[in-house]
């Protein structure tokens, strides 16, 4: 049974102790998931720029290369403060990245995360998110956290797909929950809690 990791925070009560360094690389079946470099900026800025992938993503595209160099080094910010992770989704024996996968928002005092994930489209439908998401959810589950969440536009079918698909369950829904470019957008709210071990 996994123990979690913890330390005691100035208010007296335990937090879970979170060391994102070194880097953990992640490997399933056909994939590498590793981290997001300057050298797969071109796919990053990808990524953020195309009107297809930003659809459920209420956050202005990215214009120029710059702009996802600015977004890459909130990702470091993000693992130098243990408060959230990227990992970037490789094709094993392939150098680019085809994706990407996150656990961010990490709440140590209260054991929870949040995963994210984007996947170019010509990859998609062919299980590899899934396949990339379940073993961030287990790396999660191992390094102690409690609950994993996901927020995501109601509309988007295939991430709620891949969400339930894994166990992920709505727990809420937040109508006109955030305010963007004139509009206010409902969010749909999942969770998933960390395996009850099988009694003895």
């Amino acid at each position: 049974m996994f123990l979690k990791s913890a330390e005691v925070s100035n208010f007296g009560h335990t937090m879970l102790a979170i060391n994102l360094n070194p880097f953990p690389i992640l490997e399933t079946e056909r994939l590498l998931l590793r981290r997001v470099v300057a050298e797969d900026i071109k796919e990053l800025f990808f990524m953020r720029s195309d009107p297809g992938m930003m659809e459920y993503i209420k956050k202005p595209l990215c214009q120029r290369e710059e702009e996802a160099l600015e977004f890459l080094e909130r990702i470091e910010t993000g693992i130098s403060t243990n408060t959230g992770i990227n990992w970037g989704i490789t094709l094993k024996g392939q150098a680019a990245i085809i994706g990407t996968v996150s656990l961010w928002r990490i709440d140590r005092e209260n054991y929870r995360g949040e995963v994210g994930y984007a996947l170019m489209p010509q990859y998609q439908g062919s299980g590899i998110m899934r396949e990339a998401l379940s073993t961030v959810i287990n790396w999660g589950f191992s390094i102690g956290l409690h609950t994993l969440e996901a927020n995501i536009d109601p509309g988007n079918t295939a991430s709620r797909r891949v969400l339930e698909s894994l166990g992920f369950e709505q727990d809420a829904y937040r109508k006109e929950d955030y305010y963007y470019d004139g509009h206010f957008y409902d969010t749909a709210s999942f969770s998933l809690m960390e395996p009850t071990p099988p009694k003895q």
